[in-house]
């Protein structure tokens, strides 16, 4: 979709080593926006839907851009976009950025929609940063 996109991930570090790592690399690559990709996990396995977490006024944009398309897949949560000063990547980042919850892999729905259809909620994140690039 025209779009240049770095994958960043620390698999072997730890969790706070990886979230470092990456707002360092995030911070280094100068990117136009952030799209940082999570599933959620509830000890309530009816816990269920997508949402996407933002902070700044941009970021509040791209995050209804997304919600839009991504939790017509992975419906569930009363609020789709949330404001969410808490989170690094969202306050340690110079670009724009929001955090995406793609559903919870302890619902059995939205584990099946991650491990069945990854290729349409991946398109449902592509087409909402489209989107927003587009208004």
């Amino acid at each position: 979709r025209g779009f240049t996109v770095s994958v960043i991930d620390y698999p072997e570090a730890s969790n706070a080593m990886d979230l470092n790592r990456t707002v360092a690399v995030c911070n280094a690559l100068q990117p136009d926006f952030i799209v940082s990709l999570h599933c959620d996990c509830s000890a309530n396995e009816s816990a269920q839907g997508a949402h996407v977490c933002y902070l700044s006024r941009k970021g509040l944009t791209m995050a209804r851009c997304i919600a839009a398309r991504l939790c017509e897949l992975l419906p569930g949560r009363a609020e789709t976009v949330v404001p969410r000063a808490n989170l690094a990547i969202l306050r340690k980042t110079h670009a724009p950025a929001v955090l995406v919850e793609c559903g919870f892999l302890s619902n059995e729905a939205d584990a099946a929609m991650l491990r069945d259809n990854l290729p349409g909620v991946a398109s449902a994140i592509a087409q909402g940063v489209s989107d927003y690039f587009q208004s």
